[in-house]
């Protein structure tokens, strides 16, 4: 007997690939890989990298599932169950029932309209802990901005979204004095980080260095920040 299964030969019609993740959770040798619910590929074996400090986990997706996989998938861990309470609601988030009870990891392709080709063997992909951290990829967030509240921020948290008319367009960073200590009105400073190009189409060129300018336009015209309820519920 094996101490664990055997590795899926490389002539056995599929994909390997490799997942990186800064933790296991549930996921170990033998949990299920789904796709929309469906069970189309294994974990096949774990390492820790102690140079790069991170978990990488052997895996193969089976069969035409294979050709599912391009450079715009995303893999996140759906073991166990996934419950979030914050400024967008609650949310509540199971995988399969085996992924319950033994852990698993799921995928998904991030669609831009646009045809991709297969991943080659061996192509390395980040593991995700959750379903809404593989959403925070698709924001690009460039520029870094501080701002400054005079009234409470009580229940503002790190990660909470940034919208414009509401459209996400970034993400909150932080929350402290530390950002300004100096500051004589003692305003309560938030950093947040933005995706110009989610506000308005930028040419081609400098995208950081147009998207400051953007904003810095659009500040002198008027552009505030203000703190708004994200969810009655939370």
């Amino acid at each position: 007997g094996l101490e664990s299964p055997p590795v899926t030969p490389q002539g056995v019609p599929g994909l390997h690939i490799t997942l990186v993740g800064d933790k296991a959770g549930s996921i170990g040798i033998g949990s299920s890989i789904s796709y929309r619910g469906i069970k189309v590929g294994r974990i096949e074996s774990q390492l820790f990298n102690s140079e790069k400090g991170r978990l990488e986990f052997g895996a193969f997706i089976g069969g035409d599932f294979g050709k599912l996989i391009s450079p715009r998938t995303r893999f996140w861990n759906v073991s166990g169950i996934d419950l979030d309470i914050d400024a967008d609601g609650v949310r509540l988030r199971t995988g399969t029932l085996e992924s319950l009870v033994s852990g698993g990891v799921a995928f998904d392709t991030v669609s831009d309209g646009t045809q991709h080709e297969q991943a080659p063997d061996g192509t390395v992909f980040s593991l995700f802990n959750s379903f809404d951290d593989t959403k925070e990829t698709t924001l690009n967030p460039r520029l870094t901005y501080l701002l400054l509240f005079k009234e409470s921020v009580r229940g503002l948290s790190p990660k909470a979204p940034v919208e414009f008319r509401g459209v996400r367009v970034g993400t909150v960073m932080g929350i402290s004095f530390d950002y300004l200590p100096t500051d004589p009105e003692r305003r309560v400073p938030v950093l947040i980080k933005i995706d110009p190009s989610l506000i308005a189409h930028l040419p081609d060129g400098d995208v950081e260095q147009l998207g400051r300018e953007l904003i810095a336009k659009s500040v002198h015209g008027g552009l505030r920040a203000t703190l708004r309820t994200g969810s009655i519920l939370t």
